[in-house]
């Protein structure tokens, strides 16, 4: 199939080719001719169909007057003689010359006919080589533009991929998300239920102690403990000389040395009864200053 290009357009002007005579030789519709036509010159397509209609019509009077007219000797040339060609570039710029016509080639004797015929030859080769070259240059881009085509296509096709895989990720961690709050919030619940529960045991594990006035200690209450009264010794010259123990006998001044070494010694928390009034207020007095 034939690829219309932009030369082609130009030299049919140039020698008076119908739009119907480029949908022949193109395999192409009236309709399809022009939309390619403006697909080549976009702004300018109008003015190019227009040419290629005047042009037409000249070239249609030119060829209704030369079939009246005979060559000398009394033969005709027919039109498919004549091959459309580009004029040789010199140094004087001749691309705007106007084309040769059947009237011009009448009037050259047989040798320049001959060398004209040559020259027009050497064109029309140069215009097939020039065509073939284009053409595979052509072809070569087709195939660039398809390989270009199908890596797109892949680039299409992994960034779709690439998207499907962002918004699985996104959900599954606005799902990780929520669990984690979910599980933030059952914690603090579990810490505060903790700290009642703990607050609960140190309540329940406190032990009770009783303080007899002849000096033994019983415990009333909670788990059994051992009674370490280490130090007591040196707590009593100092209660003595207490304001709390003046009324009080040196056997319960004794007790209440022993007692605060019992309770500083004892692993966990502990509450002390006394049997005596006066020596649970002493004790209570005494238990928040010394050390």
């Amino acid at each position: 199939m034939l690829v219309l290009t932009v030369a082609d357009v130009k030299n049919g002007i140039k020698y008076g080719v119908g739009i119907d005579e480029f949908c022949t030789k193109y395999n192409c519709t009236t309709e399809e001719f022009e939309r390619r036509i403006r697909g080549m010159f976009h702004s300018k397509a109008e003015s190019i169909l227009g040419e290629i209609r005047a042009s037409e019509r000249k070239h249609r009077k030119d060829r209704s007057r030369f079939k009246s007219g005979k060559m000398k000797g009394g033969s005709m040339v027919p039109m498919s003689t004549f091959v459309a060609a580009e004029p040789e570039e010199t140094e004087k710029d001749t691309s705007d010359a106007a084309p040769a016509t059947q009237c011009d080639f009448e009037l050259l004797p047989l040798e320049e006919l001959r060398i004209e015929e040559k020259r027009v030859g050497d064109l029309a080769v140069a215009n097939e080589i020039e065509y073939q070259t284009l053409l595979t240059q052509h072809k070569e881009k087709l195939g660039h533009l398809r390989e270009i085509q199908k890596e797109l296509i892949e680039i299409e096709d992994s960034f779709k991929r690439k998207s499907d895989e962002y918004r699985l990720v996104v959900t599954e961690d606005n799902e990780l998300t929520e669990k984690i709050n979910a599980i933030s919030e059952s914690y603090r619940s579990n810490m505060i239920s903790l700290g009642t529960i703990r607050d609960r045991i140190k309540v329940l594990e406190t032990v009770t102690l009783y303080a007899y006035d002849d000096g033994s200690i019983t415990i009333i209450d909670g788990p059994q403990m051992e009674f370490d009264d280490t130090g007591a010794d040196e707590y009593f010259p100092q209660l003595v000389t207490r304001p709390e123990c003046e009324n009080l006998t040196v056997r319960q001044v004794k007790l209440i040395a022993k007692v605060l070494c019992v309770v500083k010694n004892a692993e966990g928390p502990t509450a002390v009864l006394f049997d005596s009034e006066s020596v649970d207020k002493a004790y209570q007095s005494i238990s928040t200053t010394i050390s």
